[in-house]
């Protein structure tokens, strides 16, 4: 199972690629075979010591930075406002949703990337 959803995820970045660069790009194929192709391939053929790619939810952070003595710190609004900006003039679809400190980059409705600050 979890290898079926961590494909969805991937499902999720190939859309991304696809609306946002065309399929003739030489960086895009090179892209797909060599970055995301070998980091599918760990994911869902590897186990143990073999798998070197490990996906893991903030929600999964969270609780390690704070015992290792970290704590959230606000993330600056016209970091957030220009971050949006760009986002959005790079290609429909992508926007910032903001929960709490922590951002997210989103492709539709899907967050992809988890952004935060800490301090110590």
């Amino acid at each position: 199972m979890e290898s079926f959803l961590n494909g969805l995820f991937y499902c999720t970045l190939f859309d991304c690629l696809e609306a946002s660069a065309s399929r003739t790009l030489i960086g895009r194929s090179l892209l797909e075979k060599m970055l995301l192709g070998e980091e599918i391939m760990n994911i869902v053929a590897c186990e143990g010591v073999e798998r070197k790619e490990r996906h893991e939810k903030l929600e999964t952070w969270i609780p390690r930075l704070e015992l290792a003595g970290f704590g959230t710190a606000p993330v600056s609004s016209n970091g957030i406002w220009l971050a949006e900006k760009l986002l959005q003039s790079y290609v429909p679809g992508y926007h910032m949703h903001q929960k709490n400190q922590f951002l997210f980059i989103c492709w539709e409705k899907i967050p992809l990337f988890s952004i935060s600050a800490w301090k110590f």
